[in-house]
């Protein structure tokens, strides 16, 4: 029995109730009819404690027991039908009675919600068919037999015939009367023949100026319906059994809302995809792999001083460079000494170009399996003999040489001519190398031609032998000398120090002293500290290639202008001149390493490590590029984010129904937001999924459009594990986000929300 005493509730300064009292039978249909507005359905949403009173109570007795049914966590169900079904629409029928219990931890067999739809005569194969498709008096028949299923001790009818025509109402309030002989059943109603036919009692709402009179009609029926027993429905402890509603809910939700969870997954995918790519660009190593020619070397390191002359860089190679590399000898691969740049022309068929572009190579093993492991030479073959080049693309272009391999050309090396025949074509411009000319006024993304070291090193040793002459000058100023005479010529012959008659100091020692004879002493300048500069000669003509700073130790006895060198002079200065060296590694690992020691070692010298030189090129490491992805991550994080929110709320505003229809059934507010979470999270993992199928073949298209002349690899298992780093973080506050928005709508009243659903 529902006993209500001495209710009161008002609606700001309307009341609706005043000391209300009634009492409503168990195992009975009871009728509330009355006009719109009169407070029926208000009574209802009372009992259900979808509201709560003013004051008074209504109390629900049941054998001995007793209890208040504004209170909360109470032990009687209560069962809220609308005129508007309150079922998912996207569900099938079947589903809208599992949902509920399997939310709540209940297990119902199949086969009964079978049996019982035959007894509720509902048309064959409709438990599989989506409620959406079904007529208004199917949909409101589900919900009552979903309510029977159920085994409340109340259930409440708002209007359920309200939208249905005579027939369909009837069927209706033949389910409910079916339901009354094993619960309270009460319903509002405007029909008042419809209550007539099936009501145990009729309350009647009317009102008397502005008073609410309450009529009771009792009906005496002595009906011969069948009973309808109760279903087992057993306990269920599977987490699976819990979990499968909250899937069925979310794919339910996805199809309600196609639109809004692609756009969120496309959003979602890409900004996952371009923060792991700015990761990657800013913080992940990316290996060089050194698959062609134009990737160069991450092995090697170049040395270089501009502003010292040739006497200076024999010096440094000689006493510092070539003993360290003779140490370390077991960490080097190869070592190369760039001869200084003689001017080279190129000849074909009457056409001269400058031979500006080209590099030095040595015909080894070494070089050979460094070219052969490349696409450098994809139609043409490595170096086998000196007279054999590798012309660049557009100097073949430019030569106008059609098919030019095995063709010759001819060399011009200073004032000599050589033949040379073409082996390869070399199409792949040189970024590190550029990064190098941009000081001696040179473009980057050169094509370089490749001469033979031999060559050009039997060139300045057979140059070095035509020197006969040398040269001596006091350094700056000659005051003593007439503006006629300002140097000495003095022949090769007898120059090396032999067994000299001293008239003052002593022998050299060092390599940069030397003897003056007493005729040259004393035509020179008295200086207790002169030095002196000694150039080599062509015959009279001034080479100028070689200028040597040097200091005189003693003076010997002679009538003739001479000086004597040691013979370690003379034979660095027949060596040919080198302007830059590299050096090749065993193991490129140790490249930072054997850079610092170069360091230390020539301390003056530029050093090029072609591995930084690469990282210094590609985008990633310019200013305007890190700027310029931190913006593309930046706005698609936004956009992502603006999406969200305001999917969010056409998703809220769709399902606020929904939600209604679960808190009727008293699943918990943490069940909800736990189901309408699964959204993000299945949108979140989705977007993962792509990302991680996708990354690859995109991240390898944007990266050979960023860098097209290199082949890179890049490690993704170090990416992969950024990207769910930052995916989980993104899940965590898109939820925050999401759960945020989703929390005060939630929480609205069970009546509000259905009231405003059914505008």
């Amino acid at each position: 029995m529902i006993k209500i005493q001495n209710i009161k509730k008002k609606y700001k300064d309307k009341e609706i109730f005043s000391n209300l009292n009634l009492e409503i039978e168990n195992n009975s249909l009871t009728f509330i009819v009355g006009k719109s507005g009169i407070g029926k359905t208000t009574l209802l949403n009372l009992i259900a404690n979808y509201e709560k009173l003013d004051s008074g109570s209504i109390l629900y007795l049941n054998e001995d027991k007793e209890t208040n049914l504004q209170e909360k966590n109470i032990w009687v169900t209560i069962d809220f039908i609308s005129q508007k079904f309150d079922l998912i629409e996207e569900l099938s029928v079947e589903n809208n009675i599992l949902i509920p219990q399997q939310v709540l931890g209940k297990n119902i067999e199949k086969s009964e919600i079978k049996n019982l739809l035959e007894k509720f005569n509902f048309p064959k194969n409709i438990a599989k068919e989506r409620v959406k498709n079904l007529s208004g008096g199917e949909k409101q028949r589900v919900a009552i037999l979903r309510s029977a299923i159920n085994n409340s001790e109340i259930l409440l009818a708002d209007e359920p015939t309200g939208n249905l025509d005579q027939k369909n109402g009837e069927k209706v309030l033949e389910n409910l009367k079916l339901l009354s002989k094993s619960k309270i059943v009460i319903v509002v109603s405007h029909d008042l023949e419809l209550a007539k036919k099936f009501a145990d009692k009729i309350i009647h709402f009317t009102y008397e100026g502005e008073n609410l009179i309450i009529k009771e009609e009792a009906l005496k029926r002595n009906d011969n319906q069948e009973f309808i027993s109760q279903i087992e429905i057993k306990k269920s402890t599977s987490f699976t059994n819990r979990f499968k509603p909250t899937l069925k809910l979310a794919f339910s939700d996805f199809r309600k809302n196609l639109f809004q969870f692609i756009s969120l997954i496309l959003l979602f995918f890409i900004s996952l995809f371009a923060i792991s790519k700015t990761v990657e660009l800013l913080n992940v190593n990316i290996a060089i792999n050194t698959k062609n020619i134009a990737s160069l070397d991450s092995d090697r390191i170049d040395l270089s001083k501009n502003g010292l002359s040739n006497w200076e860089r024999k010096l440094d190679f000689q006493n510092k460079l070539d003993p360290f590399l003779q140490k370390e000898n077991n960490n080097i691969s190869q070592i190369l000494k760039v001869h200084e740049s003689p001017f080279i022309s190129i000849n074909y068929n009457n056409t001269t170009l400058n031979l500006a572009n080209y590099e030095e190579v040595k015909i080894n093993e070494f070089y050979k399996q460094k070219f052969n492991n490349s696409d450098f030479l994809e139609n043409g073959r490595f170096l086998e003999n000196d007279r054999e080049i590798i012309l660049s693309e557009d100097l073949a272009e430019k030569l106008n040489i059609d098919d030019p391999i095995g063709k010759e050309v001819i060399l011009n090396i200073g004032n000599e001519a050589v033949n040379l025949k073409i082996v390869a074509i070399n199409k792949i411009k040189s970024f590190v190398s550029g990064q190098y000319k941009k000081q001696s006024g040179e473009t980057q993304n050169i094509i370089y031609s490749y001469l033979s070291w031999n060559l050009l090193e039997e060139y300045a040793l057979k140059k070095s032998k035509e020197l006969t002459n040398y040269k001596i000058e006091e350094e700056k100023i000659k005051a003593n000398l007439s503006s006629i005479s300002k140097f000495f010529v003095i022949e090769k012959a007898s120059f090396l120090i032999e067994n000299e008659k001293l008239i003052s100091g002593k022998t050299p020692e060092a390599i940069d002293e030397i003897l003056i004879s007493s005729s040259l002493k004393n035509k020179l300048k008295e200086a207790k500290d002169i030095k002196y500069l000694l150039s080599l000669v062509r015959g009279l003509k001034d080479s100028s290639n070689t200028e040597i700073e040097l200091k005189y130790s003693g003076v010997f006895e002679s009538d003739r202008d001479e000086i004597k060198i040691k013979k370690e002079l003379d034979d660095l200065l027949k060596k040919p001149n080198y302007r830059s060296a590299s050096v090749y590694l065993k193991d490129h690992r140790h490249v930072d390493e054997f850079e610092n020691q170069l360091k230390n070692v020539l301390p003056n010298w530029l050093l090029s490590d072609f591995s930084k030189a690469f990282n210094s090129i590609l985008p990633q490491n310019s200013l305007s590029f890190r700027l310029a992805i931190f913006a593309i991550s930046a706005i698609t994080v936004i956009s992502f984010l603006i999406q969200l929110i305001f999917s969010s709320k056409l998703i809220i505003n769709s399902k606020s129904r929904q939600i209604a229809i679960l808190k009727s059934f008293k699943v918990s507010f943490k069940q909800i937001l736990f189901y309408h979470w699964v959204n993000i999270a299945l949108i979140g993992l989705i977007s993962l999924i792509i990302t991680l199928v996708l990354y690859v073949p995109i991240s390898t298209i944007i990266d050979i459009s960023l860098v097209p002349n290199f082949s890179i690899s890049t490690n993704y298992s170090i990416v992969f594990g950024y990207m769910i780093l930052i995916w989980f973080v993104a899940l965590t506050i898109s939820s925050l986000l999401y759960l945020s928005i989703s929390y005060l709508s939630f929480k609205r009243s069970v009546t509000k929300t259905l009231k405003e659903t059914l505008t």
